[in-house]
């Protein structure tokens, strides 16, 4: 998959075309043209802040989101609490053996905790 950006606008003289770098991606581009430090998401082993996807708190009683989605294209995080009462609200959800199914409420995939409701 391509994921350079073509620069266009007054017939490719434009003043920072020759700055571009295809094989860089488009942050790493604009960083380097503008010189300014851009915000990037977090590195592994790196603390990030992160909300819940239920109640949006970072931090609850103490706990901060522990419980991820399952789905690689979703993984938003949740404190165990606020997921278990979302399923509570849910007509899907199943429990077996100490393990609650449902859904992902920003996905809608299929995910699983170890809980019992």
């Amino acid at each position: 998959r391509d994921t350079s950006l073509e620069l266009s606008g007054s017939g490719g003289d434009d003043e920072f075309s020759e700055d571009w770098d295809g094989g860089t991606g488009v942050v790493d581009n604009l960083s380097s043209i503008l010189d300014v430090e851009l915000p990037g998401g977090p590195t592994v082993g790196e603390e990030s802040r992160c909300e819940c996807g239920v109640c949006y708190c970072h931090e609850m009683e103490g706990k901060t989101p522990e419980i991820s989605c399952n789905s690689s294209s979703c993984k938003q995080l949740f404190h165990l609490d606020c997921l278990l009462e979302w399923f509570r609200g849910l007509s899907n959800v199943r429990q077996s053996f100490g393990t609650v199914f449902g859904e992902c409420p920003y996905c809608s995939k299929s995910m699983h905790v170890q809980a019992l409701l």
